[in-house]
């Protein structure tokens, strides 16, 4: 039996819903931190810059991942 660990699988959902065509570009990134309250907490940060002819898109979202 393997050893148990803190490691989890994690979905984000975004508050925009995103219709990427092909040879359209979507931008974002991700940071992630420990919580200055909790260390066993992350402070998740994602940037999402997304533009085509029926959306512009420039959105920040903050998550906390207990």
């Amino acid at each position: 039996m393997a050893q148990e660990t803190h490691w989890k699988q994690v979905v984000f959902y975004l508050k925009d819903v995103l219709s990427v065509q092909t040879d359209e570009e979507l931008h974002g990134s991700i940071a992630v931190k420990k919580s200055k309250e909790n260390p066993r907490e992350l402070d998740i940060k994602i940037s999402c810059h997304f533009r085509n002819d029926f959306q512009d898109i420039d959105d920040v979202q903050y998550f906390k991942l207990l």
